[in-house]
């Protein structure tokens, strides 16, 4: 019973990041990359059918497989990331955090996550 459960949340979070994946093609403030490649984990968890789906989507796909089978990503993506992360983070900081903690908590959490991104491999 719990295991068919926990397969049915990954397949609804997989289903959501998937979606939400699809919006941010079309919304630049809302990443694609991160939320295709949970979806794809969480199918890998729960559905083959939508694992393979998305595997071999004509757009995703390639993406997809460099960076779970050879932790690869590409150049342009990570100088994308990294300039829209790094805006839209500078922005909140300067003009929407009124306290001083908080920016720094935020600025912590932005250079872990520029690290933990220039350490995969680039194409």
């Amino acid at each position: 019973m719990l295991k068919k459960f926990v397969k049915s949340l990954f397949l609804f979070i997989g289903i959501s990041s998937l979606v939400l994946g699809f919006i941010g093609i079309f919304l630049p403030v809302l990443p694609t990359t991160p939320f295709i490649l949970l979806a794809a984990y969480c199918f890998a968890k729960s559905s083959e059918r939508f694992h393979n789906y998305i595997m071999q989507h004509k757009l995703f796909g390639k993406m997809v497989s460099d960076f779970y089978e050879k932790r690869i990503i590409p150049v342009k993506t990570k100088i994308i990331a990294l300039t829209l992360m790094w805006a839209t983070l500078l922005l909140s900081v300067i003009f929407f955090m009124p306290y001083i903690w908080v920016k720094w908590v935020v600025i912590g959490i932005g250079v872990a996550v520029t690290a933990y991104l220039l350490s995969f491999r680039s194409k």
